[in-house]
């Protein structure tokens, strides 16, 4: 997948003299939210309108309920395919006059496929708002698929599953998340599996799309614009032209389960590329979902770990040893599962010493049972003092608070996290260490196989060789 990020979106709404006053209600006080108010369409769509007056620009979200998880069975990473499929040809635009008229507005559109949405934004000038609502709703409304940019599309997917190979690291994160959600049904490689992605047909990307363009549960956030300039009105227009149509059941969802992945569980999974000169080493396991209630002692955590020249692997590791220029990890939290992982490369001469090293602190952490409280006190004021500059840009707080709605996380994240820091303990830091973090690796290492191997026997590791391919 691009990793295609949720982008800001500087909204554009307005007047609502169209609309009775129950239809929306308004929000913001006692709150460092900034002030928005809550449309719902006549078709069942929420509007969320950020109005700003300090830039002259919008930005628009709309977030439709299907996404990357429910791809049918053997047809992985077809809803990201369509994504980029639908700007390739609207109606009225070949690809060509779609990309000039967008120039010419100054206009920016965006799609974003995640495990439960397909998003799509757009950003530009207030004044330009209606030109680019209408084309931005005709990539939405109005795709044409056409045959010939499928068919490059889709020869141009195929042949970046090649870069993959040559890159060791995206070899390795793809092989994680295969082995650890392995018979899992919450999370998935969006960009697709290559097997899956060979079989694509234009077909496939028509009937998805049906399925896709639904109002039903659909989110909308607009940021800037004001009540006066007619944004709102004008977008509440284009919004219910979207069809009302049933979600896609949650019973589509299917397990991800490859057999020829469950390796034995103690084995190191050495994936073989002859003649690298540096190894990539990851250890992971699976984590909790981003609506963990411990989520902010868990990046303290984090932080002691990683986050900082002076955390505990880049000292040990980097300074220490001199095992590594960088050493990196974390949580990556999802909608129903995360991951844990520890990420770093080094020279293939030191592949076995950098798996001890990385062992020997990560269990001595666990070993020590917790923090110390002039640390955790460290720790707080580090993420209690990055805090205020997040509120100072309106643009991207509001893309964070929608990225928490979309995501069914607390919608008062944000008003209670100094509060959450501030609570922060010795014994909270310790049951949280004991609940989610575990020494039950599954460790992946990507690199010459002939050099690593004997190294791997000399300190007793065991491996499953494998080829890179067996990860596509």
């Amino acid at each position: 997948m691009k990793n295609k990020i949720i982008t800001l979106f500087m909204v554009f709404l307005l007047s609502s003299c169209a609309h009775k006053e129950e239809s929306k209600k308004s929000v913001g006080k006692n709150t460092v939210i900034p002030a928005h108010k809550i449309y719902k369409t006549k078709n069942g769509i929420e509007l969320y309108h950020f109005p700003y007056e300090a830039t002259p620009l919008f930005t628009l979200m709309v977030a439709l309920p299907v996404g990357g998880i429910t791809d049918p069975k053997g047809k992985s990473g077809l809803t990201n395919f369509m994504t980029d499929l639908m700007r390739t040809g609207v109606e009225g635009y070949d690809e060509a006059a779609f990309s000039v008229r967008l120039d010419d507005l100054a206009a920016s559109l965006n799609s974003a496929v995640t495990e439960r949405w397909t998003i799509f934004t757009a950003s530009g000038l207030n004044r330009e708002s209606s030109s680019i609502y209408d084309l931005f709703f005709k990539m939405i409304l109005e795709p044409t698929f056409p045959i010939d940019k499928f068919s490059r599309m889709k020869n141009n997917l195929l042949e970046g599953f090649d870069h993959v190979v040559d890159s060791p690291s995206s070899v390795a994160f793809r092989a994680v998340a295969r082995i650890q959600y392995n018979g899992s049904k919450s999370a998935r490689n969006f960009s697709g599996l290559l097997k899956d992605v060979s079989t694509l047909t234009i077909h496939d990307v028509k009937e998805r799309y049906e399925e896709m363009l639904t109002s039903e549960g659909a989110k909308v956030a607009l940021i800037g614009g004001t009540e006066a300039n007619g944004m709102v009105q004008n977008l509440i227009g284009f919004l219910e032209k979207i069809p009302v149509a049933p979600k896609i059941s949650e019973n589509r969802i299917h397990k991800w389960d490859y057999k020829e992945l469950n390796f034995p569980e103690n084995n190191i999974v050495l994936i073989d590329k002859p003649g690298l000169r540096q190894s990539d080493v990851v250890f992971s396991y699976k984590g909790p979902s981003r609506k963990v209630p411990e989520y902010e002692t868990l990046r303290a955590i984090e932080n002691y770990l990683f986050e900082s020249q002076n955390s505990l692997f880049q000292r040990v590791i980097r300074e220490e040893k001199g095992l590594s220029y960088s050493i990196s990890g974390g949580f990556r939290f999802e909608d129903e599962l995360g991951l844990f992982h520890i990420h770093t490369a080094t020279s293939v001469e030191k592949t076995a010493e950098v798996v001890l090293e990385i062992e020997k602190t990560y269990k001595g952490f666990l070993e020590q049972k917790g923090l110390s409280d002039p640390e955790i006190a460290r720790l707080q004021n580090m993420l209690k003092g990055s805090f205020p500059f997040m509120l100072d840009n309106h643009y991207v707080l509001v893309q964070s608070y929608f990225g928490l709605l979309l995501g069914d996380v607390r919608k008062n994240f944000y008003d209670t996290y100094v509060d959450n820091i501030s609570h922060i303990n010795g014994a909270l830091v310790r049951n949280v260490i004991e609940k989610y973090m575990h020494k039950n690796f599954r460790i992946v290492v990507v690199g010459d196989a002939k050099k690593i191997i004997p190294q791997l026997k000399k300190v007793g590791k065991k491996y499953t060789k494998v080829r890179p391919q067996q990860f596509l």
